[in-house]
């Protein structure tokens, strides 16, 4: 009886509440409020195993129901006039149909039907008062959430062959990084680690941010996803931005078209499924609002290890800029003035009792450590402590790939253990230098620049494009008193016999030395080569001076990373390596350096310096360069390392003002 009850009310109490709001209004006088959330409470009350107790307590006496009000009532609760037959006359009061005793016995109530599988698909969406489903709003604070539920929300669908490749398997892990403009402030950690079982998201994943109320009219988010070390996508969020929330018309909302972000430009390589490499590590550095924001995931062969670790230091982009000279400064124009310089290898296995190579490693520890204490405040910030010792204690050949928003910082010069050049001697022990605690020597390290797009199709064109080298030669740099005609070899010698070597090995390699063919091979877009290396010299950023990074081409021949801005794209992706003195020296206050310049020509990235380079040790180490790009067996930063492991071992540091800008894997 009581469920035939709960059944009738529900279907007709919600049509006669609609229809019938004034004798709602009588009922609602002449029925006690008990009654009345007992009828509302219908609803909500299916698994209700005894009905609640209710009283009827009389119409107010000045209350007149008209014919059709109590026909109403008849026809849809089974109301009676009093005195009518089946009712009880009591003083003109109403009654409803009699309910069953608490004390009855009730069947059971069916099993509610089992909820309805979600809709997956991987999705991003925002919450909070900072975002009104088509803007964000200055001075407010909001969230940006991926997950792979599909709920009427969903701001924009993505989609990812590689994306749906890398979290297939029992357990799997994507690590996101959240990149946001000027005018936006993440909250806390701009990574965020993404835990699969059996292909379904584990937990949602957030990122806490406020707008701030300069922010511009138009902002982009950026989130890039990484199995493991390997970045595989840069995912562009369009965002509009507006001092007030939008109030959407009726219907708007559901008008809007959610769009849906195909990642895939084209077929492109899957990622593995048997996980990560061995040692792995993603460290994220961007400034925001004057501070250094770092965090850390750390993965092994099975998946994550440990936490993501976040910190925040207290350096701005003027500040970064300062360290950034300190540093050269610290390492002194001088560093090359030793004759040892002057040869093509200049070290040697005894090399701590060379007087020369001894004051250089000295000079590079120093000025490593220096930006090791930058870092992390001179080791105040317990948080940037923790994450640099944490990259520290990774084994020998651990895979360090650094995520940047704006600069490259030269990680690989950082030593992780004390130490000054300006010790006293007793202070200085002469076994006191540790090749390994050079992070360069130590890990296999590649630096990435934050943007949209599927870098994996980057990474497939390179290595689908036939090798081809092409090498540019600044024809004015010579060692001093070089006779070529005295058969003394020199730079140009050097690499045009590296470049015949090539050939001899069926390798197609072109040697340009004029300005107009450099050009032509460095801005044109129109080089079908997969490997393009410059030799010439070069001059660090002067933010101050509003200079870029410059290339000396050849004689008053020079090149800009603005130069590259109307330049067209290349069709290869290929490597550029540029040999020259400070090439990669950008500045954090300069918008634009060449690792940014060449990555919107569709370069996959760079080879470039950090430092001077000595003009014979640079030009054979650049053949070794050229080597790694062409070996398809091992990935390049691993290659690098190997490098500067084998230099290191002779006291020959040189090889770590060498950064590998990009990420290229076997």
């Amino acid at each position: 009886m009581w469920n035939a009850i709960v059944s009738f009310f529900e279907r007709h109490l919600a049509g006669f509440l609609e229809r019938h709001l004034g004798s709602l209004l009588v009922v609602g006088t002449a029925v006690s409020a008990g009654a009345v959330a007992w009828l509302a409470g219908l609803f909500s009350l299916k698994s209700l195993r005894r009905p609640p107790s209710i009283e009827i307590r009389h119409a107010p006496p000045d209350i007149e129901l008209s014919d059709e009000q109590l026909e109403i009532l008849r026809r849809e609760f089974k109301v009676q006039r009093p005195g009518s037959a089946g009712s009880t006359e009591d003083n003109g009061g109403f009654e409803a149909m009699p309910l069953p005793p608490a004390s009855a016995a009730l069947p059971e109530a069916p099993a509610a039907p089992a909820p309805e599988e979600p809709q997956r698909g991987f999705n991003f969406r925002f919450e909070g008062s900072g975002h009104d489903g088509t803007h964000l709003i200055r001075g407010s604070a909001a969230r940006l959430v991926f997950s792979d539920r599909l709920t009427p929300t969903v701001y924009a669908i993505i989609e990812g062959e590689k994306l749906d490749d890398a979290v297939k398997g029992e357990r799997a892990f994507l690590t996101l990084v959240l990149t946001a403009p000027k005018g936006i402030v993440v909250q806390a950690s701009h990574v965020a680690v993404a835990r699969f079982e059996a292909g379904v998201l584990v937990d949602e994943v957030a990122f806490d941010f406020e707008t701030s109320d300069d922010c511009p009219d138009q902002a982009e988010l950026l989130v890039e996803f990484f199995a493991g070390s390997t970045r595989l996508y840069g995912v562009p969020l369009q965002m509009a931005v507006t001092d007030e929330a939008h109030r959407l018309a009726p219907g708007e909302a559901a008008a809007r078209q959610v769009p849906v972000l195909k990642l895939d430009a084209s077929k492109a390589i899957s990622v593995a499924a048997d996980g990560p490499a061995l040692n792995a590590m993603l460290l994220t550095v961007s400034v925001e609002q004057d501070r250094l924001a770092l965090s850390l995931i750390q993965y092994g062969r099975s998946g994550l290890v440990g936490k993501a670790l976040s910190a925040s230091v207290e350096l701005s982009e003027s500040k970064v800029d300062a360290l950034l000279k300190a540093v050269r400064a610290e390492i002194g124009s001088d560093f090359f003035a030793a004759d040892a310089w002057t040869r093509v290898d200049p070290g040697r296995p005894d090399w701590r009792d060379d007087a020369d190579l001894l004051r250089c490693a000295e000079k590079l520890a120093s000025a490593g450590w220096l930006l090791h204490q930058a870092l992390c405040n001179n080791s105040q910030n317990a948080k940037a402590k923790e994450i640099l010792d944490a990259v520290s204690s990774q084994p020998r050949r651990s895979r360090l790939t650094v995520a940047t928003t704006g600069f490259p910082l030269p990680v690989e010069l950082l030593y992780s253990e004390p130490f000054s050049k300006n010790w006293m001697e007793e202070e200085r022990p002469r076994d006191k230098i540790d090749p390994a605690s050079f992070w360069g020597v130590r890990f296999a390290i590649e630096t990435i620049r934050a943007g949209s797009g599927d870098y994996d199709l980057l990474r497939l064109s390179h290595w689908k494009s036939p090798a081809e080298v092409a090498i540019n030669l600044n024809p004015t740099i010579k060692i001093e008193d070089e006779d070529e005609d005295e058969g003394e070899v020199g730079p140009a010698q050097i690499h045009k016999t590296f470049a015949q070597a090539l050939r001899d090995k069926g390798v197609r390699c072109d040697v340009q030395d004029s300005c107009n063919s450099i050009r032509k091979s460095l801005q044109s877009g129109q080089s079908t080569a997969s490997v393009i290396y410059t030799y010439c010299h070069g001059a660090a950023a002067a933010a101050e001076a509003g200079l870029q990074e410059t290339l000396v081409l050849t004689q008053g021949c020079e090149l800009r990373p603005s130069d590259l801005q109307r330049s067209a794209k290349y069709a290869h992706a290929p490597v550029l390596i540029m040999n020259a003195c400070n090439a990669g020296s950008t500045s954090p206050l300069l918008f634009h350096g060449f690792l940014d310049a060449y990555r919107e020509k569709e370069a996959i990235g760079l080879i470039t310096t950090t430092f001077f380079v000595p003009i014979m040790f640079g030009a054979a180490f650049g053949g070794k360069l050229i080597e790694a790009c062409l070996n398809r067996g091992t990935p390049l930063s691993e290659q690098l390392r190997l490098l500067r492991e084998t230099s290191a071992q002779t006291g020959n540091f040189a090889p770590l003002f060498y950064s590998v800008q990009c990420q290229l894997d076997a």
